[in-house]
């Protein structure tokens, strides 16, 4: 939104600085009326010029209208309608905006001028184009009016604000999805027919009647010469469960961008498959997990919006770590972790119990890199 008025108030304010060194030296060596009836008069012009803009400062009014999402790599447009509620013209008026993406923290700075005759109005497009998902945030921080001359002015803080959020495309993660989908189904299906109902062992005790033999630890029985039965968790479901790995050094908007668009791309397939899930990060503002259900796209678009204002850091806690912690791990059966690159934490060889499929994002592509056996 460069605006070459910038440049041509800074050569007036030149041009007038001269003319009013001139005139005041006219008047000192020339000794004339002619010479004082125009220093009276540049004074006069100059004066009504400044009085002028203390009266039209307040009558420039300023609303904001945009679309309320787009995808990115979309042209987004805020359309910026100014209104002079006055009879005498403001020849310069300049606004200054902020343009910030609360999830990628991206922010940009930028002014423009325009001029306004008496009672008029006027539309002023604004196009924004964002290469990365996220909320953005436009303001209009402040609005200076200028007199006729362009040699002073009068600021007001405005801070006015509209939102747009930039939505993520769908990316060719469910391709992948649907290899995972189809091996776990069969493998389910497998196992099932062997009868393994997805319990974890969660201590001992003494065998008593109507305990199923099948639990009997007899390895240990054999040792202490009395039966001992493995003490069984409660069944799980086939579940999944997404996780979003939010504390990450340095982390860039690209792969920002990518780990939200794996994620959203990933819970579409799910719900294509007639699957619920949960999606899950570490929330800083509670400190622990943020759980979202996830059984509709509905649902999936409004959680999405959550998505977008998520805070990426560094942090003693990962994601993964709460998550190795949190009671939902005994209640799911498949875990999809999604994280950067340059995350180390890549071994889940602790979460034994269920499978897992670690989704690396970096700067060039999305990467499937590691399985569960």
């Amino acid at each position: 939104m460069k605006n070459d008025k910038g440049d041509a108030m800074i050569r007036n304010r030149f041009l007038i600085s001269i003319l009013l060194v001139f005139v005041l030296l006219f008047y000192v060596f020339n000794d004339s009326y002619v010479a004082l009836l125009l220093l009276i008069l540049t004074i006069s012009l100059f004066t009504f010029s400044c009085i002028l803009v203390l009266f039209v400062r307040k009558k420039v009014q300023l609303t904001i209208e945009n679309k309320r999402s787009i995808y990115n790599n979309q042209n987004g447009l805020f359309t910026l309608h100014v209104k002079n509620n006055s009879l005498f013209p403001v020849t310069k008026v300049k606004f200054g905006l902020r343009i910030h993406n609360v999830l990628t923290n991206e922010q940009y700075s930028d002014h423009f001028y325009t001029a306004l005759n008496g009672k008029e109005s006027k539309s002023i497009p604004i196009q924004l184009k964002s290469k990365y998902v996220g909320k953005i945030i436009f303001t209009v921080e402040n609005r200076t009016v200028y007199d006729v001359f362009g040699i002073v002015g009068s600021s007001k803080q405005l801070m006015k604000q509209e939102e747009l959020y930039v939505l993520p495309y769908l990316n060719d993660i469910n391709i992948l999805l649907d290899t995972w989908m189809t091996d776990f189904h069969e493998d389910f299906l497998q196992i099932e027919e062997k009868g393994f109902d997805h319990l974890d062992v969660i201590g001992l005790k003494e065998y008593e009647v109507g305990h199923n033999v099948k639990h009997i630890h007899w390895k240990l029985s054999s040792k202490l010469d009395h039966l001992l039965v493995k003490e069984m968790s409660n069944p799980k479901d086939s579940s999944y469960y997404i996780l979003l790995e939010t504390s990450v050094e340095n982390m860039e908007a690209k792969e920002i961008n990518e780990m939200i668009e794996s994620t959203y791309s990933l819970s579409r397939a799910l719900l294509e498959q007639n699957q619920a899930h949960n999606i899950s990060w570490l929330d800083y503002d509670i400190n622990d997990l943020k759980v979202e259900k996830i059984i509709s796209l509905d649902q999936l678009n409004h959680l999405l919006r959550k998505m977008l204002v998520m805070t990426f850091k560094v942090k003693g806690e990962t994601s993964i770590h709460a998550f190795s912690h949190h009671k939902d791990r005994l209640q799911l059966s498949h875990l999809i972790y999604i994280t950067s690159l340059q995350r180390a934490e890549s071994n889940l060889e602790h979460l034994h119990h269920i499978k897992w499929n670690i989704i690396h994002c970096s700067l060039g592509k999305t990467d499937d890199a590691t399985t569960s056996a």
